[in-house]
């Protein structure tokens, strides 16, 4: 169904907890949802209302019944106009699109973006789990209902952002993200702290909850690793879980550039592959991964700045025996590609095939 990557593996690790040292923690952390249209608070403890950038009932026009869901692909992104807003993460706004080659994409008809940052998606059924930190938002591709968000719970850990899903040979969500937050701190991760180290990230993979519908997780008890950044270098943020059907693959982000991870198993042993080059698969050409395997081929999304604005771009590679070049990515998703203006940034691509 898809290639090996052909590389060799150094650091075997039995893990499913990644342990990310590093002196600043530079990832995107929680927002908070609220808005004045529809109260959350009885929806599975959200606690808040739900949020939509602009008018509208937050929900894509449900109209023309499943018309919205005719692309083979789906993306799920922020999106923020720095022209009209300073941009942090408080700022961004979550948009799906759609696609059938990957290469073109349009959000999908009648989407009315709703406050989030770092999402990510995954289709089981009719059902979009549409995840941010420490939230998600489920859409019903068979009624065109956008549900309010609810809170995410992981047991083991006090909070999560960077959210990766993907579901596993048995139908259930697996869920890799970055869960060392201070909730002391609003969850910013750039504070974070552990009993051990003051900069010390853990990213963790953790399996649904039966009878949960994506609302709740179990961490894997596997015993974790440790990757070591100098102080003051890029931690390792932003993880992304993909398969090929016979190996998963773990992306990580550090700055600008992209770490592979690969296991037999989801929730089973990963090995680093050393890329030919150099320790990453991209170097200072993208960061905030997302992978899929399409007839022998990976294509690896990120995003990167072009003329002073983020863009969402993508790379074809038959496997991780080089690094790749400047060359090798085309940009996907832009601001003006989308229909949106110039000083519109886009970022933080979330991969998913569009089957039920």
């Amino acid at each position: 169904m898809s290639s090996r990557g052909r590389c060799a593996c150094s650091k075997t690790v039995s893990a499913a907890i990644l342990h990310i040292m590093t002196a600043a923690c530079g990832s995107v952390s929680a927002p908070s949802l609220s808005d004045a249209t529809s109260n959350a608070s009885g929806a599975g403890g959200a606690g808040g209302s739900f949020s939509t950038s602009g008018a509208g009932a937050g929900a894509p026009d449900a109209s023309g019944g499943g018309a919205p869901f005719e692309g083979k692909y789906l993306m799920a992104f922020h999106a923020c106009d720095k022209a009209q807003s300073v941009c942090d993460f408080t700022q961004h706004s979550v948009y799906v699109a759609r696609s059938d080659d990957g290469a073109s994409w349009s959000v999908l008809p009648g989407w009315t973006p709703f406050k989030g940052s770092v999402p990510d998606l995954v289709r089981r059924g009719n059902t979009l789990y549409i995840y941010t930190p420490g939230k998600l938002v489920r859409y019903h591709t068979d009624t065109g209902v956008l549900d309010a968000p609810v809170l995410v719970d992981v047991a083991g850990s006090t909070g999560f952002v960077d959210p990766s899903p993907l579901l596993d040979k048995d139908g259930r969500i697996v869920l890799a993200f970055l869960h060392c937050v201070d909730a002391a701190n609003g969850g910013k991760p750039s504070m974070c702290f552990t009993p051990q180290k003051n900069y010390d990230h853990v990213i963790g993979i953790a399996t649904e909850k039966d009878g949960s519908d994506g609302a709740s997780f179990t961490l894997a008890t596997n015993t974790g690793l440790a990757l070591y950044a100098l102080p003051g270098s890029a931690s390792g943020t932003d993880p992304d879980l993909f398969t090929d059907g016979v190996y998963s693959y773990l992306y990580v982000s550090f700055g600008s550039n992209i770490g592979v991870w690969r296991a037999s198993e989801l929730t089973g042993s990963y090995q680093r592959l050393k890329i030919s080059g150099g320790d990453f698969l991209s170097n200072v050409a993208g960061g905030v991964p997302a992978g899929h395997v399409e007839g022998g081929q990976f294509w690896t999304f990120a995003h990167t700045s072009k003329d002073g604005t983020p863009v969402i771009r993508r790379a074809i590679h038959t496997g991780f025996d080089k690094l790749l070049q400047d060359g090798d990515w085309q940009t996907v998703l832009s601001g003006p590609s989308l229909g949106m203006s110039q000083t519109t940034l886009v970022e933080s691509p979330g991969f998913a095939v569009n089957e039920p």
